[in-house]
């Protein structure tokens, strides 16, 4: 008989990646009031998880397929950009932004890590935990309220963390479809246009 040490292990580094947003935005953004240190004490935590099973952490590159079946992503940036102004107006949503120290430079560098950093490091993270399914799905949306509560209503953040919850479904599909590197592909044209979406609305 196998030994069940493996799966054990795997199963609680499986938790262990589930609750990483969980925690780095708790300590990050909720105590420590820093959309940089919420982001980088998730990504350090990714890569800490990459270092305790190497072999699990894969992405997949993507081709001309994947970008177009990608495309539809980049839509969350045009809607960000009509939307936010009649939900928060554009002196809520800078104010929140600087309240958690986002601002100037600071958010300049943000936006362009966010859109060129964040999707490559995020899709690694969890390409493998999607094969957990529907608990990995809710935890990759749910995150997402943490940061979002303070800035909309409940129904806009329900609403938010629904879609979150279809889109890593949607990912985990393309994971095992003719072309693989989809969810990469789309979450590189999803960031870069909310990213540029935020500072149109800003300045």
């Amino acid at each position: 008989m196998a030994s069940p040490e493996p799966e054990r292990r795997a199963a609680l580094l499986d938790g262990a990646g589930m609750a990483a947003p969980w925690l780095a935005v708790g300590v990050g953004w909720l105590i420590l009031g820093s959309g940089w240190a919420a982001i980088l004490i998730y990504h350090a935590l990714v890569l800490a998880l990459r270092f305790a099973c190497p072999d699990r952490a894969r992405i997949r590159p993507f081709a001309g397929r994947a970008c177009w079946r990608a495309l539809p992503a980049a839509a969350a940036g045009p809607v960000a950009w009509v939307l936010l102004p009649h939900i928060v107006g554009e002196a809520g949503l800078t104010a929140w932004l600087a309240r958690h120290g986002l601002s100037g430079g600071s958010l300049l560098a943000m936006a362009v890590y966010f859109a060129a950093v964040h999707p490559v490091v995020e899709q690694m993270h969890w390409r493998p935990l999607r094969g957990r399914g529907w608990p990995a799905h809710a935890a990759f949306g749910g995150y997402h309220a943490l940061v979002l509560s303070s800035l909309l209503s409940v129904v806009w953040v329900a609403g938010i963390v629904l879609g979150l919850v279809g889109v890593s479904w949607w990912w985990g599909r393309e994971d095992t479809g003719p072309a693989p590197g989809t969810p990469l592909a789309a979450h590189l044209l999803a960031d870069a246009s909310l990213a540029t979406a935020m500072l149109l609305l800003i300045y």
